[in-house]
């Protein structure tokens, strides 16, 4: 019987999962942004959770939206920039 050879990920996966971690430390790190109708944006480079400051529900998820495709977005711009510093760096200590 023959064994089944898995292939490797596209991505890095510690380096993604470091990466989804920083993008939701983030959020909370950087200062937010008012939107257009009076919405606080939060999310660091693009905005991917949006709260209206009047609506008080005890409810998190029914005080604001989050945009899963801005997200990923924010997730692998971050990814991009960490592997090529990890790349720079590499070639710098050689």
């Amino acid at each position: 019987m023959e064994v089944r050879k898995y292939k490797q990920f596209v991505f890095d996966t510690k380096m993604l999962n470091l990466c989804a971690w920083l993008t939701v430390t983030i959020t909370y790190v950087t200062p937010y942004r008012i939107g257009d109708g009076g919405y606080i944006l939060y999310g660091y480079p693009f905005a991917f959770f949006k709260k209206h400051p009047l609506n008080v529900s005890k409810v998190l998820l029914q005080r604001g939206s989050f945009d899963l495709l801005i997200f990923f977005t924010d997730l692998y711009l971050l990814y991009i920039a960490l592997k090529f510093l990890n790349k720079a760096f590499q070639m710098w200590s050689n």
